[in-house]
C-alpha cells in the first residue's frame, strides 16, 4: 500500500533547496507520499519549505508567507524526515513561526527586567516583588480618586500598593504612585522605606498612608465609604461579591447596610454596585497596566526622591505636613509648616502629597458616627 504521508499537502520552496536535494526530488518525494508539490506559492500551498539562512534574509516567497498565518513555514529537514522511513514529524519543532516566538518572548523579557530595574531606582523593583493577596483573595492596590479639587478640572488618583517580595520568606514594601489628572504619563512615586521589611512594619504605612488622603480609618472604609468631604480622596471598595480584604470592624454585609444608614440610602445587597461602574477600583487589569507602564521618560520635572513619612501622632493632632516639588502645582496643596494642627514633635519628617486633615473635617465624620450610635 502506497504511503499517504503528504495527502492533503502542498508543498513549496521558498529558494534553491539545500545540497543533497533538487525540485525534480522534492516533487517525486512528495508526490510518492500522495502530496502535491507547488512551483508557485499561491493560496493552497500548506507548507512552505526554507533554509535558515532564507528565512533569516525574508527572501520575498517567506515574507509573503509570514503574512499567511495558517502557512507553515519549515525548514527542508522536516520533509527530508517525514518523506523517510518512519511516520511524520512533528511540525512545531522544524516550524520558523515558533523560532520568531521565542525571540520575540525573549525580548519582552528583557524588556520587562530593564522595566523592574528601572522602577527599583524610584518606586520597586517588580522583578523581586509582586502585589501581596490576603486569604481572602483581596489585592492590596487601591486607588484613591478626587474629583474636580479646587475647580482644576482634573481628576486626580493615588494607587496605593503592598508589595510582597517573590524570595521567600516573603518581605513587604508600601509604594504608592499619584496621577495629576487622567492620562498623566509622569505620575509621582512615593516609596515609605528604603528596603522591605515585616508585614506589620509596611502595611502600617499604607494604613497611615490611606488615612491621610482619605480621613478615614483602613478599618473604616466601607462603613465610611462617600460620607467624607469632597476635599478628601475617595475609595470605592470591590463589589458584586469580590473580596474587600480583612481588618474590616464589620462583615462586608453589615459594612454595607451601616453605610447606607449613614447615607440615607437603601441597603445593598453584597451582591450590587457600590459605586459608578467607571470608579471601581482595585481590580487587578488596571493594576497591572499600571505597572507595566513605561517609566524610561523624564519625570517631567516631579521629584522621584524617597520621601519620609512624619510620626503617626501628626495625624492625631489633626494635620500632616506636605511638600510637593513640582512648583505648578503648589496652589493645589496646602503647605502646613507652620500650620498651628501640625504636630510639633522634634522628629517631625516630611510626608509627600498629602493634604491637611483638619479638625473640622475630622469632626465630621466623629459626628456623624456619634449621631448613628445616639440613634
Amino acid at each position: 500500500m502506497a504511503s499517504q504521508k503528504f495527502k492533503h499537502k502542498v508543498i513549496a520552496i521558498a529558494g534553491p533547496p539545500p545540497d543533497g536535494l533538487t525540485i525534480d526530488k522534492l516533487k517525486h518525494w512528495t508526490e510518492i507520499h500522495k502530496g502535491r508539490f507547488a512551483h508557485e506559492l499561491d493560496e493552497h500551498v500548506t507548507h512552505l519549505l526554507c533554509t535558515k539562512e532564507q528565512f533569516k534574509q525574508r527572501v520575498p516567497r517567506v515574507r509573503e508567507g509570514l503574512k499567511r498565518k495558517k502557512l507553515k513555514i519549515v525548514d527542508f529537514d522536516w520533509f527530508e524526515l517525514s518523506a523517510g522511513p518512519g511516520r511524520v514529524e512533528k511540525v512545531a519543532k522544524y516550524c520558523y513561526r515558533n523560532v520568531l516566538k521565542k525571540q520575540e518572548a525573549t525580548r519582552r523579557e528583557r524588556e520587562r527586567i530593564e522595566r523592574g530595574r528601572c522602577l527599583a531606582e524610584r518606586f520597586v523593583n517588580t522583578n523581586l516583588y509582586r502585589v501581596h493577596y490576603d486569604d481572602t483573595n483581596f489585592r492590596y492596590q487601591v486607588s484613591l480618586v478626587r474629583e474636580n479639587h479646587l475647580g482644576s478640572g482634573h481628576r486626580e488618583r493615588h494607587v496605593l500598593y503592598l508589595f510582597e517580595s517573590i524570595a521567600r520568606p516573603p518581605l513587604f514594601l508600601f509604594a504608592a504612585k499619584y496621577f495629576r489628572r487622567d492620562g498623566d504619563a509622569h505620575p509621582a512615586y512615593f516609596r515609605q522605606s528604603d528596603c522591605s521589611g515585616l508585614f506589620d512594619d509596611e502595611f502600617g504605612h499604607f494604613r497611615r498612608f490611606f488615612r491621610a488622603k482619605t480621613g478615614v480609618q483602613w478599618e473604616d472604609r466601607v462603613v465610611l465609604h462617600g460620607t467624607m468631604p469632597a476635599s478628601f480622596f475617595a475609595y470605592t471598595p470591590p463589589n458584586r461579591g469580590k473580596p474587600v480584604g480583612r481588618n474590616g470592624l464589620f462583615s462586608a454585609t453589615m459594612s454595607r447596610e451601616l453605610n447606607a444608614a449613614l447615607r440615607g440610602q437603601p441597603a445593598l445587597a453584597d451582591g450590587e454596585q457600590l459605586g459608578r461602574d467607571d470608579e471601581e477600583i482595585g481590580t487587578e487589569a488596571v493594576g497591572d497596566a499600571m505597572l507595566q507602564e513605561d517609566d524610561d521618560d523624564d519625570d517631567d520635572g516631579v521629584d522621584c526622591s524617597l520621601i519620609d513619612v512624619e510620626d503617626a501622632s501628626d495625624l492625631e493632632s489633626g494635620g500632616v505636613e506636605m511638600e510637593w516639588s513640582d512648583s505648578e502645582d503648589q496652589d493645589d496643596l496646602e503647605i502646613l509648616g507652620n500650620s498651628p494642627n501640625t504636630s510639633s514633635s522634634d522628629e517631625e519628617g516630611k510626608m509627600g502629597l498629602c493634604f491637611e486633615l483638619s479638625s473640622d473635617d475630622k469632626d465630621v465624620c466623629m459626628g456623624d458616627m456619634a449621631a448613628s450610635d445616639e440613634d
